[in-house]
C-alpha cells in the first residue's frame, strides 16, 4: 500500500507519491519530516519545487483498488510553503557552417 501527499497550501497542489515509507494508518495531526523535490513543466517552461522540512496532515483518505490501495493525505507545510522556481536554461542555437572565400592555389 503506498502513499500519496498533496500539498494543499503550495500553488497548483501538487502531488507527490511517497511509496511505502510511512505507516499506516496516518492520523489527523501527525507530522512527517522529508526532503523531495518535484520538476514541473509549464508552457513551455521548467519549474522545480524543492522541498526539506515538516509537513502536517490535515486529512486522510483511502483509496482501495484490485491492485492494492493507496493512502492519499493531504497535508500543510509547518513554516512558511515552498515555491516554484523557474530553471533558467540557455536556448539551444545551431550556429550555421562558416563560409570562407575561395582560395587560390
Amino acid at each position: 500500500m503506498g502513499t500519496i501527499v498533496e500539498l494543499t497550501n503550495v500553488k497548483d497542489a501538487p502531488s507527490v507519491n511517497i511509496g511505502s515509507h510511512l505507516p499506516e494508518p496516518m492520523r489527523i495531526g501527525d507530522t512527517i519530516t522529508t526532503r523531495f523535490g518535484i520538476t514541473q513543466r509549464k508552457d513551455g517552461r521548467t519549474f522545480r519545487l524543492d522541498f526539506n522540512g515538516v509537513l502536517r496532515v490535515i486529512n486522510v483518505t483511502f483509496n482501495l483498488g484490485p491492485a492494492g490501495g493507496s493512502q492519499i493525505l493531504r497535508v500543510e507545510t509547518v513554516g512558511t510553503p515552498p515555491t516554484w522556481q523557474a530553471i533558467k536554461t540557455p536556448p539551444t542555437r545551431v550556429l550555421p557552417p562558416a563560409k570562407f572565400p575561395p582560395t587560390k592555389v
